[in-house]
Protein backbone atom coordinates (compact mmCIF):
# COMPACT_ATOMS: atom_id res chain seq x y z
CA UNK A 1 0.00 0.00 0.00
CA UNK A 2 2.66 2.14 0.72
CA UNK A 3 4.16 1.93 -2.64
CA UNK A 4 0.53 3.32 -4.37
CA UNK A 5 0.62 6.23 -2.02
CA UNK A 6 4.21 7.32 -3.32
CA UNK A 7 2.97 6.78 -6.64
CA UNK A 8 4.29 3.56 -7.16
CA UNK A 9 7.85 4.10 -7.09
CA UNK A 10 8.60 0.12 -7.87
CA UNK A 11 7.82 1.14 -11.01
CA UNK A 12 8.35 5.41 -11.66
CA UNK A 13 11.03 5.29 -10.18
CA UNK A 14 11.32 6.79 -6.30
CA UNK A 15 13.24 10.14 -7.11
CA UNK A 16 10.86 10.66 -10.15
CA UNK A 17 8.84 14.01 -9.22
CA UNK A 18 6.58 14.02 -11.99
CA UNK A 19 4.10 11.60 -10.89
CA UNK A 20 2.83 9.32 -13.86
CA UNK A 21 0.87 6.89 -12.11
CA UNK A 22 -3.14 6.70 -12.80
CA UNK A 23 -4.92 5.86 -9.63
CA UNK A 24 -8.12 4.72 -9.31
CA UNK A 25 -10.25 2.36 -6.72
CA UNK A 26 -13.32 1.86 -8.94
CA UNK A 27 -13.74 1.71 -12.78
CA UNK A 28 -16.59 0.96 -15.43
CA UNK A 29 -15.17 -2.28 -15.39
CA UNK A 30 -15.80 -4.01 -11.94
CA UNK A 31 -18.06 -2.76 -8.91
CA UNK A 32 -19.05 0.76 -8.25
CA UNK A 33 -17.77 1.94 -4.88
CA UNK A 34 -20.76 1.33 -3.08
CA UNK A 35 -21.30 -2.25 -4.61
CA UNK A 36 -17.58 -2.70 -3.33
CA UNK A 37 -18.64 -2.06 0.06
CA UNK A 38 -22.63 -4.04 -0.27
CA UNK A 39 -21.50 -7.18 -2.18
CA UNK A 40 -19.26 -10.17 -1.73
CA UNK A 41 -19.85 -11.68 -5.54
CA UNK A 42 -21.22 -10.29 -8.77
CA UNK A 43 -25.34 -10.52 -9.56
CA UNK A 44 -25.02 -9.75 -13.09
CA UNK A 45 -27.96 -12.35 -14.21
CA UNK A 46 -29.86 -9.62 -15.57
CA UNK A 47 -27.28 -9.89 -17.98
CA UNK A 48 -28.90 -13.04 -19.24
CA UNK A 49 -25.38 -14.97 -19.50
CA UNK A 50 -26.02 -17.17 -16.41
CA UNK A 51 -24.09 -14.66 -14.41
CA UNK A 52 -20.71 -16.04 -15.89
CA UNK A 53 -19.92 -12.71 -17.55
CA UNK A 54 -17.98 -10.10 -15.45
CA UNK A 55 -15.05 -10.84 -13.14
CA UNK A 56 -14.95 -13.29 -10.55
CA UNK A 57 -11.98 -11.20 -8.47
CA UNK A 58 -13.33 -8.24 -7.38
CA UNK A 59 -12.11 -7.59 -3.97
CA UNK A 60 -15.31 -6.49 -2.50
CA UNK A 61 -16.94 -6.85 0.85
CA UNK A 62 -20.53 -6.68 1.92
CA UNK A 63 -19.88 -6.45 5.80
CA UNK A 64 -22.37 -9.18 7.03
CA UNK A 65 -24.93 -9.44 4.81
CA UNK A 66 -25.15 -9.33 0.98
CA UNK A 67 -26.94 -6.28 -0.48
CA UNK A 68 -28.56 -3.67 0.40
CA UNK A 69 -29.64 -3.81 4.18
CA UNK A 70 -31.46 -1.77 7.26
CA UNK A 71 -29.09 -2.64 9.49
CA UNK A 72 -28.29 0.34 10.74
CA UNK A 73 -24.63 -0.53 12.12
CA UNK A 74 -24.01 -1.98 8.69
CA UNK A 75 -25.09 0.41 6.80
CA UNK A 76 -22.71 3.34 8.72
CA UNK A 77 -19.79 0.86 8.11
CA UNK A 78 -20.44 0.80 5.07
CA UNK A 79 -20.41 4.43 4.45
CA UNK A 80 -17.26 5.38 6.47
CA UNK A 81 -15.73 2.27 3.99
CA UNK A 82 -16.04 4.57 0.91
CA UNK A 83 -14.75 7.59 2.68
CA UNK A 84 -11.74 5.89 3.74
CA UNK A 85 -10.98 4.35 0.43
CA UNK A 86 -11.62 7.84 -1.11
CA UNK A 87 -8.81 9.43 1.27
CA UNK A 88 -6.60 6.71 0.55
CA UNK A 89 -7.15 7.66 -3.32
CA UNK A 90 -6.66 11.53 -2.69
CA UNK A 91 -3.47 11.31 -0.43
CA UNK A 92 -1.61 9.24 -3.19
CA UNK A 93 1.02 10.25 -5.13
CA UNK A 94 -0.45 10.46 -9.00
CA UNK A 95 -3.90 11.32 -10.70
CA UNK A 96 -6.69 10.00 -9.40
CA UNK A 97 -9.87 8.92 -11.37
CA UNK A 98 -12.92 8.72 -9.86
CA UNK A 99 -15.95 6.64 -11.42
CA UNK A 100 -19.16 8.85 -12.23
CA UNK A 101 -21.82 8.15 -10.00
CA UNK A 102 -19.25 7.04 -6.79
CA UNK A 103 -19.27 10.91 -5.55
CA UNK A 104 -23.26 10.31 -4.17
CA UNK A 105 -23.46 6.19 -3.86
CA UNK A 106 -24.27 4.86 -6.84
CA UNK A 107 -25.23 0.95 -7.20
CA UNK A 108 -25.85 -1.45 -10.24
CA UNK A 109 -27.01 -3.95 -7.77
CA UNK A 110 -24.19 -5.51 -7.17
CA UNK A 111 -23.87 -5.75 -11.40
CA UNK A 112 -20.16 -5.57 -12.14
CA UNK A 113 -20.67 -5.66 -16.12
CA UNK A 114 -23.64 -3.52 -16.87
CA UNK A 115 -22.28 -2.36 -20.20
CA UNK A 116 -25.55 -3.93 -21.83
CA UNK A 117 -28.04 -2.47 -19.24
CA UNK A 118 -29.58 0.43 -20.84
CA UNK A 119 -32.04 1.21 -17.85
CA UNK A 120 -32.15 2.23 -14.61
CA UNK A 121 -29.31 -0.57 -13.50
CA UNK A 122 -26.27 1.58 -15.61
CA UNK A 123 -27.98 4.94 -15.84
CA UNK A 124 -26.52 8.06 -13.76
CA UNK A 125 -29.10 8.99 -11.19
CA UNK A 126 -29.41 13.01 -11.27
CA UNK A 127 -32.14 12.94 -8.84
CA UNK A 128 -30.40 15.15 -5.47
CA UNK A 129 -33.57 13.48 -3.38
CA UNK A 130 -32.14 9.80 -4.42
CA UNK A 131 -28.27 10.50 -4.18
CA UNK A 132 -26.11 10.33 -1.08
CA UNK A 133 -25.34 13.83 -0.42
CA UNK A 134 -23.46 13.63 2.92
CA UNK A 135 -20.74 11.35 0.59
CA UNK A 136 -20.90 13.92 -1.73
CA UNK A 137 -20.14 16.84 0.79
CA UNK A 138 -17.31 14.44 1.88
CA UNK A 139 -15.88 13.78 -1.58
CA UNK A 140 -15.91 17.68 -2.60
CA UNK A 141 -14.14 18.58 1.30
CA UNK A 142 -11.15 16.32 0.48
CA UNK A 143 -10.67 17.32 -3.03
CA UNK A 144 -10.33 20.73 -2.19
CA UNK A 145 -7.82 19.79 0.61
CA UNK A 146 -5.90 17.89 -2.14
CA UNK A 147 -6.11 21.36 -4.51
CA UNK A 148 -5.06 23.70 -1.64
CA UNK A 149 -2.00 21.08 -0.53
CA UNK A 150 -1.41 19.57 -4.07
CA UNK A 151 2.34 20.65 -3.95
CA UNK A 152 2.60 18.29 -1.03
CA UNK A 153 0.22 15.31 -1.44
CA UNK A 154 1.53 15.39 -5.61
CA UNK A 155 4.77 18.10 -6.25
CA UNK A 156 5.40 17.72 -9.62
CA UNK A 157 7.77 20.45 -10.46
CA UNK A 158 9.52 23.30 -7.70
CA UNK A 159 10.66 26.66 -7.99
CA UNK A 160 14.11 27.21 -9.42
CA UNK A 161 15.58 27.83 -5.87
CA UNK A 162 14.05 24.57 -4.36
CA UNK A 163 16.60 22.53 -2.82
CA UNK A 164 16.83 18.87 -2.45
CA UNK A 165 16.22 18.89 1.51
CA UNK A 166 12.44 20.73 1.04
CA UNK A 167 10.96 17.62 -1.60
CA UNK A 168 8.17 16.49 0.81
CA UNK A 169 9.59 13.12 1.86
CA UNK A 170 7.55 10.05 3.70
CA UNK A 171 8.02 8.74 6.81
CA UNK A 172 6.13 5.72 7.57
CA UNK A 173 4.96 5.21 11.21
CA UNK A 174 2.36 2.39 13.43
CA UNK A 175 1.32 2.36 17.15
CA UNK A 176 4.89 3.71 17.45
CA UNK A 177 6.80 6.48 15.77
CA UNK A 178 9.05 5.15 12.64
CA UNK A 179 8.28 1.17 13.41
CA UNK A 180 5.18 0.99 10.89
CA UNK A 181 4.26 -3.16 11.01
CA UNK A 182 4.29 -4.58 7.31
CA UNK A 183 3.41 -8.11 8.36
CA UNK A 184 0.65 -9.30 6.56
CA UNK A 185 -1.60 -9.48 9.51
CA UNK A 186 -1.24 -6.06 10.32
CA UNK A 187 -4.71 -3.55 10.37
CA UNK A 188 -2.69 -0.28 10.72
CA UNK A 189 -0.37 2.04 9.06
CA UNK A 190 0.49 5.69 9.86
CA UNK A 191 2.06 8.01 7.84
CA UNK A 192 3.78 11.90 7.63
CA UNK A 193 4.88 13.96 4.99
CA UNK A 194 7.97 15.66 6.07
CA UNK A 195 9.77 18.73 4.79
CA UNK A 196 13.48 17.70 5.32
CA UNK A 197 13.21 15.27 7.86
CA UNK A 198 12.10 16.68 11.13
CA UNK A 199 8.77 19.02 10.01
CA UNK A 200 6.41 16.95 9.41
CA UNK A 201 3.36 18.65 7.11
CA UNK A 202 0.61 16.39 7.36
CA UNK A 203 0.13 13.02 9.15
CA UNK A 204 -2.50 10.13 8.27
CA UNK A 205 -3.66 7.05 10.20
CA UNK A 206 -5.60 4.43 8.85
CA UNK A 207 -7.14 1.38 10.93
CA UNK A 208 -8.69 -0.93 9.49
CA UNK A 209 -8.79 -3.42 12.92
CA UNK A 210 -11.98 -3.70 14.35
CA UNK A 211 -11.13 -2.04 17.50
CA UNK A 212 -9.94 1.59 18.38
CA UNK A 213 -5.99 2.38 18.83
CA UNK A 214 -3.85 4.91 19.70
CA UNK A 215 -1.44 6.41 17.43
CA UNK A 216 1.68 8.86 18.85
CA UNK A 217 2.30 11.85 16.51
CA UNK A 218 5.28 13.38 15.60
CA UNK A 219 6.21 16.46 17.10
CA UNK A 220 5.16 19.39 14.91
CA UNK A 221 6.64 22.88 15.23
CA UNK A 222 3.12 24.33 14.81
CA UNK A 223 -0.21 22.90 16.37
CA UNK A 224 -1.68 19.70 14.42
CA UNK A 225 -4.92 20.49 13.42
CA UNK A 226 -7.66 17.35 12.93
CA UNK A 227 -9.25 17.77 9.59
CA UNK A 228 -10.77 14.66 8.24
CA UNK A 229 -12.24 11.82 10.29
CA UNK A 230 -13.92 9.58 8.51
CA UNK A 231 -16.10 8.16 11.53
CA UNK A 232 -17.72 11.39 12.02
CA UNK A 233 -20.56 11.77 9.81
CA UNK A 234 -20.48 15.78 9.56
CA UNK A 235 -17.44 17.87 7.84
CA UNK A 236 -15.99 19.60 10.91
CA UNK A 237 -14.04 22.54 11.34
CA UNK A 238 -10.54 21.77 12.15
CA UNK A 239 -9.79 21.14 15.20
CA UNK A 240 -6.76 21.71 17.32
CA UNK A 241 -4.56 18.65 18.95
CA UNK A 242 -2.43 18.98 22.05
CA UNK A 243 -2.11 15.69 23.01
CA UNK A 244 0.93 13.56 21.86
CA UNK A 245 -1.38 10.80 20.54
CA UNK A 246 -4.52 10.13 18.55
CA UNK A 247 -7.19 7.68 18.90
CA UNK A 248 -8.33 6.46 15.42
CA UNK A 249 -11.29 4.64 15.92
CA UNK A 250 -12.36 0.92 14.29
CA UNK A 251 -11.73 0.58 10.32
CA UNK A 252 -11.69 4.68 10.02
CA UNK A 253 -8.95 7.20 8.99
CA UNK A 254 -7.63 10.58 10.35
CA UNK A 255 -5.71 13.67 8.07
CA UNK A 256 -4.21 15.60 10.57
CA UNK A 257 -2.46 18.62 9.06
CA UNK A 258 -0.14 21.07 10.73
CA UNK A 259 -1.12 24.73 11.24
CA UNK A 260 1.96 25.96 9.29
CA UNK A 261 0.24 24.94 6.03
CA UNK A 262 -3.53 24.64 7.21
CA UNK A 263 -3.99 27.23 9.62
CA UNK A 264 -6.33 29.66 10.50
CA UNK A 265 -5.51 32.34 7.19
CA UNK A 266 -5.82 29.39 4.95
CA UNK A 267 -8.54 26.59 6.21
CA UNK A 268 -11.29 26.18 3.69
CA UNK A 269 -14.06 27.68 5.93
Amino acid sequence: MSDKIKGTPSIYKEDNISPKSINFITSHDGFTLKDLVTFNRKHNFANREQNRDGDNHNNSWNHGIEGPTSNLLINDLRKRQQKNLILSLFISKGVPMILMGDEIGRSQGGNNNSWCQNNLLGWMNWEHGQQDLELLEYFKYVIKIRKKLINIFNPSFFPNNQTNKNIPTYHWHGTKLDSPDWSSWSHTVAFSINKGITNPLIWIGLNAYSKSIDFPLPKCKYNWLKVIDTSMSEIFKPLTINEKSVSIKSRSSLLIISEEVFGAKNNLF
